[in-house]
């Protein structure tokens, strides 16, 4: 709890405050350090209101829309402030925000500056948008940025995600100095766009490598459903190139689940253990995904009661209920399902998808159902794969003539 009194004794009541909120954990210690700014008349502070904005924009405890709120009653925000608020939504669940603000960046008069346009491009990047990646690209040459390594790099990023990599591939052509970075992101931009033989083209003719050049490879193989090559330049990487990292962990994982290379994978989960690699949700969630599709469903279990229930997402679930389910652990697969209600994580689609595959395994018809019309009481639409679920339900059941007419 942030006190008032707490200021009156300290002889330097702002630099407690700066050191209160570098030390910010949470969005309520935020806002409680916040209200206390406010109260001593401190709001407009460009200390303060920069370490604000950045840590509900760009922190991953942090709330955009509240920072978007701070923003809103700046007097006279920097082109930092714009640049932290833009960065914020190019991340967020809705980049096209950051579009917005960009355009209400200009009307006010305040010109763009060279951290401004990857962020922009970045947004465009996530929305799949190349009409939105085109405009963003006509004001960077209008600015005169177009030569600027940090913003022509996100460029090659924002055109390869759009799937425009002849653009992307120009781009890096006529860049005067490339970087580590400028590489990455073509070989990633290939390998996203399927070409894996221009990808290792150009992986092999690089200067030097880091763990994000082999780790945009690996995924570029495991995407295009080469799994084994995906496994044969991790064994490379691990001879002649730097230690792994989480990116290239999951990766790698997720072939082994694919090919049901229990061994491998364990050497895997072994090698994450042995380098000390940080056991982020993510890398959890694939190992518990992987050992279920091996077979090795005691422990995939092992790996997701490691869990705090609380640092636990929908993901993490549905590989634990799928896993369960393929392995016709029925009532364990809906008993988990209970419990994940009851933590108050939503389902999503796949997790129905997981449902209906235990009801499946199980001759639950009237579970089943209840199931497929729950997706339309929250608010999701049934796709194919939910149809096939339900048409393999009736059918094991042997209920061929519903099955037949549910098809239709």
């Amino acid at each position: 709890m942030v006190k008032r009194s707490w200021l009156s004794t300290s002889q330097n009541p702002n630099h407690t405050l700066i050191s209160l909120l570098d030390r910010c954990k949470s969005m309520a210690e935020l806002k409680q350090i916040h209200a206390l700014i406010i109260a001593l008349g401190l709001s407009e502070v460009e200390s303060f209101t920069t370490r604000i904005l950045s840590f509900s924009a760009i922190s991953n405890s942090g709330d955009i829309d509240y920072s978007y709120q701070v923003f809103r009653h700046l007097s006279n925000p920097t082109i930092f402030n714009w640049n932290t608020v833009i960065r914020g939504y190019s991340r967020s669940k809705n980049p096209n925000r950051s579009i917005s603000v960009f355009t209400q960046m200009l009307r006010v008069g305040v010109s763009p500056d060279h951290l401004t346009f990857p962020f922009l491009a970045k947004a465009s990047a996530r929305l799949s948008s190349l009409r939105l990646g085109l405009a963003i690209h006509s004001c960077i040459f209008k600015a005169g940025f177009e030569m600027d390594r940090f913003v022509g790099n996100s460029l090659i990023h924002m055109y390869a995600s759009c799937n425009d990599i002849a653009s992307a591939q120009k781009l890096f052509e006529e860049m005067p100095q490339r970087s580590l970075v400028s590489w990455n992101a073509i070989i990633d931009g290939y390998a996203k766009c399927g070409d894996l033989v221009a990808a290792r083209v150009i992986f092999e003719s690089m200067p030097e490598r880091d763990v994000v050049s082999w780790s945009s490879l690996i995924d570029g193989y495991v995407k295009a459903g080469d799994h084994r090559e995906a496994l044969t330049i991790f064994n490379r990487m691990r001879f002649v190139g730097p230690e792994a990292n989480e990116v290239t962990m999951v990766s790698v994982l997720c072939a082994c689940a694919h090919l049901g290379a229990l061994e491998q994978g364990r050497m895997m989960h072994q090698y994450v253990k042995d380098n000390a690699l940080p056991l982020s949700l993510t890398l959890r969630t694939s190992l518990v995904d992987m050992y279920a599709k091996c077979g090795a469903i005691e422990e995939a279990l092992l790996v997701f009661n490691g869990v705090s229930v609380h640092q636990t997402d929908v993901l993490i679930w549905n590989a634990m209920i799928g896993g369960l389910a393929t392995h016709g652990l029925v009532k364990e697969s809906l008993e988990l399902f209970t419990d994940m209600q009851n933590l108050g994580i939503a389902p999503d689609e796949i997790t129905y998808l997981c449902l209906l595959s235990a009801c499946a395994h199980g001759g639950l018809v009237e579970q089943a159902w209840y199931f497929f019309n729950s997706l339309g009481k929250h608010g999701m639409t049934p796709k194919s794969e939910h149809y096939s679920c339900m048409v393999d339900v009736l059918g094991r059941a042997g209920q061929l003539d519903e099955a037949f007419q549910f098809k239709k």
